[in-house]
């Protein structure tokens, strides 16, 4: 997983961080005195851990973030047969 950055705006980026190990990256931005989340998701694909996730990610994300871009692979299946 990654979240690419150009480069005339590297200089923005306040942090990084991998908020959910190995499922979701934040890089925070800061612009004009404003704060955005760039979060990339990989979520599990067993319900029986999505519910985990979404748990901890939601705890994990800071409060002085005030806009969301969220992007990923959120293996969002009704059958865990489904291709």
């Amino acid at each position: 997983m990654c979240v690419a950055v150009c480069g005339s705006w590297r200089n923005r980026v306040i942090n990084k961080t991998e908020i959910v190990p190995g499922r979701a990256l934040l890089i925070q931005i800061e612009k004009e005195g404003c704060q955005w989340g760039v979060i990339n998701i990989y979520a599990p694909n067993q319900s029986s851990h999505c519910a985990v996730f979404w748990d901890t990610l939601e705890q994990a994300l800071p409060t002085s973030i005030e806009h969301w871009i969220m992007g990923g692979d959120f293996n969002m299946l009704e059958d865990p047969m489904d291709r």
